[in-house]
Order: C-alpha cells, then structure tokens, then sequence
C-alpha cells in the first residue's frame, strides 16, 4: 500500500493530509472515509478538543505501508484484506484520512475564543479540499466502462463524509458518459454508500463555510434541488432545530443523489451497543420516527451486511 501527501490539502492543527491506496482489482474500487468527531466552538475545539486534528500515522506505519501489511493498521471488518469473508476481499481500496472536525465539508479557517477572551485555537476545516482532492485524483485514474463495482463506505463523521464525497465522485465521473445517452454512473456500474455510526451526528457549523464547498456542487448539480443558504444548514446548539434542520439537509442530500443516480444503494447503520450513537438517537428520535427502535438506528432499516455483501457481488441487469 502506499500513501500519498497531497499540496494545498491540511489537518486541522496544520499537519499533513494523507490518504492511502491498497492496490487490488482495479475493476472493484472501495472508496473509504474514516470518522474523528467534530467541534463547533471554543469548548469542543480548544478544550474537549473532540476530534482528530492530525492524520493518526507513526513512522512505524508508514514504513509498514511499503512491505504489503495494508495500511499499517490492526483494522478488521472492510478495511482487512486478508480475510476471504469480506464482501471487499481483492478490492482496490482508497482510504481517505479524517482530521478537521468538519465532517469533510468545511473550507475556512477559524479561530476559536473563549467567552473571556482570554484563550483561543486555530482549526483549520478543510475537509472538503481534501476530500475534494481524492475526489479529483479518483476521477481522473477510473474509467466508468471499466469498473465492475463502486462502493462508497466510512465510519462516525466519515459516514457522512463518504456520502458527501462519493456522491461528488459520481458527479466528476458523470462526465465521461456521453449526455445523449440519458444514463448516470450508477446505472453503469453497481454502485453503493454504506455508512457505520453516523446517524444523528447531521450536523454543520457556520465557520466551517460547507455551503462554499463540493456540497454546495452536488445539490445544484440536481435541478430539482432549491439552493439553499447557510443559514438553512444550520443551528446553533443546544436548539433542537440544530439537529430538524440538518438532519433535512441530510435527507434532502440523500434524495437528489438518489434522483441524479437512480441505482444508487444506500444504507446506514448504528449498533445499538455504540453509546455516542445512543446519545445522538435519543436526541434525534422525535425527528425520526421511521427509525428502528431495536438492535440499531438507521434511516430506513433495510440494510444488513448480507443484503449488502449481495448487491455489490451482484451486476447490472
């Protein structure tokens, strides 16, 4: 596997960006986004600090990244390329890194002061160029007649990113289809979103400055889709319209995806034994009530590893 540093990308405390390649069948592609929180204001930027601000990779890692043991990390599940159960088993895998607290969405920088004044933080929220950047980079090295499977996949804040981001991926590769042929990407190849421990964490801060990012692309690119503002994106907290209205965005994301690549799957799932989910469900319950109130939360609660594992081994009719 190897990793790459891409210029003009960062982390939230200036770091590097990363992201990594698992080379496979160059025909089947998993697109992952990891997670790492999320912070708002001074509490939860400069003193909880609830988020990774640096791509988490020693030295150690990276020279592990040269000698074929994956990407260097003790990760199982969809990441682990040695187990044959995997739906992912042989599958080239792109792994984009999480660490702006921004769900991949923000473009600014921002300083965060205490009410005092007397301590502050710079976060840089750039996940949407750096997102955007692997984005870029997958559009312009994939070719849609040659792809046999494209699954989008990420965890906690990268569930939402992976949704995001794979849904700006199939906008950049729609430009390979000829426009007279009245199909989308996704009608071409077998093409999935599977987000884990993401439910009711939809939320967007005014100083990331999403609107001014790929969101921004995605929802206009879909002409059925009413532009929306920052002020639509979002709430402050602790108002529980925070969470009605970001949630609506992310279901109204969701929806112009769904309209713009009709044979696009989605699914998302929380395991009731994940508390912050629980926290974030409860929260959020009154606003969901088509969520299942049993072994995980979920919008829409059809999805389960082997209905999945199904769909991105079956192909196009």
């Amino acid at each position: 596997a190897s990793f790459f540093k891409p210029e003009n990308t960062t982390c939230g405390n200036g770091s590097p960006f990363y992201f990594g390649v698992q080379r496979g069948d160059p025909r089947k592609v998993l697109y992952y986004v990891s997670g790492g929180g999320a912070c708002v204001d001074h509490t939860t930027c400069c003193v909880l600090r609830t988020f990774t601000d640096s791509v988490p990779v020693t030295p150690t890692e990276m020279a592990g990244l040269s000698c074929g043991r994956g990407f260097g990390f003790a990760l199982g599940g969809l990441l682990d390329p040695d187990d044959e159960q995997n739906p992912f088993f042989g599958y080239t895998v792109v792994a984009a890194l999480y660490c702006t607290g921004d769900l991949w969405l923000g473009t600014e920088s921002a300083t965060y002061s205490s009410s005092d004044g007397e301590s502050s933080c710079l976060v840089h929220h750039a996940g949407s160029r750096n997102g955007g950047f692997v984005d870029e980079w997958l559009a312009s090295i994939l070719q849609v007649d040659e792809l046999d499977s494209l699954v989008f996949a990420g965890d906690s804040a990268g569930a939402y990113g992976s949704l995001f981001h794979g849904a700006n991926l199939l906008r950049l590769l729609q430009s390979q289809i000829p426009a007279d042929s009245g199909k989308s990407v996704s009608q071409l190849v077998p093409s999935a979103w599977l987000g884990d421990s993401g439910v009711g964490a939809a939320v967007s801060s005014p100083t990331w400055g999403s609107t001014r990012g790929f969101l921004a692309d995605v929802l206009d690119s879909n002409p059925a889709y009413e532009p929306f503002s920052e002020e639509d994106l979002t709430k402050p907290p602790p108002d529980n319209r925070f969470f009605s209205n970001n949630h609506k965005i992310y279901r109204d994301f969701m929806a112009s995806v769904s309209q713009v690549n009709p044979c696009f799957s989605s699914g998302e799932f929380s395991p009731n034994t994940d508390e912050t989910q629980r926290i974030f469900a409860t929260l959020t319950e009154p606003l969901c009530p088509d969520c299942c109130a049993a072994n995980n939360f979920s919008f829409g609660c059809g999805t389960n590893p082997e209905i999945f594992a199904a769909f991105v081994n079956s192909s196009v009719e």
